[in-house]
């Protein structure tokens, strides 16, 4: 049983299916944009063309039931404590205990240099990352997760190579640091995972896109 935050994005549902080939996982995905329940899944298809971006969410996670996993999709903001307790509290009654979890949730920093943002710009974008952590963190405390997987970037390691990204630099420099604290802290395996940019999905190929558009 497998917790993804973000689950609904380009890497979190690229892990998701790599976890429904490999061991037909039960898979809790979670995401901040409203997503249609289960039972609306085929009116949804019926009613859109395939190239909505919400029927190619559906149509991937029939086929992660297809190879044999479960999945149970939530909207929920991952930096609320609320939402988040109501999350695992649902799964858990479905599924029973969470063996790991993937924290794949963040947003794309567009604010550019320091002198040029406001805290609160550069707070929300902290958030997902910062603050989903920590409240994964203690609402799974004494679970004896098998792991905890933090998805960090090479920006905390080649931090040119983000140039104007300051939040989303600093939550992943964060992410590092606490994988660290919490491995010392406790037996529980917790890794952040230092991505390069992703080719065909993530928030990278987003902002590719971005940039193309304000260059026509």
């Amino acid at each position: 049983v497998y917790l993804i935050t973000g689950g609904l994005g380009g890497i979190g549902l690229t892990l998701a299916e790599h976890l429904a080939k490999t061991v037909r996982a039960k898979l809790i995905l979670t995401g901040r944009s409203a997503f249609p329940g289960k039972d609306q899944w085929g009116q949804w298809l019926g009613s859109h063309d395939e190239q909505d971006h919400i029927s190619t969410k559906i149509r991937r996670l029939e086929s992660f039931e297809a190879l044999g996993a479960e999945v149970l999709v939530f909207s929920a903001d991952v930096a609320s404590q609320d939402e988040m307790q109501n999350v695992i509290a649902q799964a858990q009654d479905r599924f029973g205990k969470i063996h790991g979890v993937v924290h794949c949730a963040g947003v794309p920093d567009y604010a550019g240099a320091i002198y040029k943002r406001s805290r609160e710009v550069s707070e929300s974008i902290l958030a997902p990352k910062v603050k989903g952590a920590l409240i994964l963190d203690n609402l799974l405390k004494g679970s004896d997760l098998d792991f905890f997987a933090l998805c960090s970037s090479l920006s905390s390691i080649l931090y040119r190579s983000k140039f104007g990204q300051v939040a989303y630099c600093a939550a992943n420099e964060f992410l590092d640091a606490f994988a660290c604290y919490k491995s010392r802290l406790e037996k529980t395996f917790t890794v952040a995972i230092n991505w390069c940019a992703w080719r065909e999905v993530g928030m990278a190929v987003e902002a590719r896109k971005r940039w193309a558009r304000t260059q026509d």
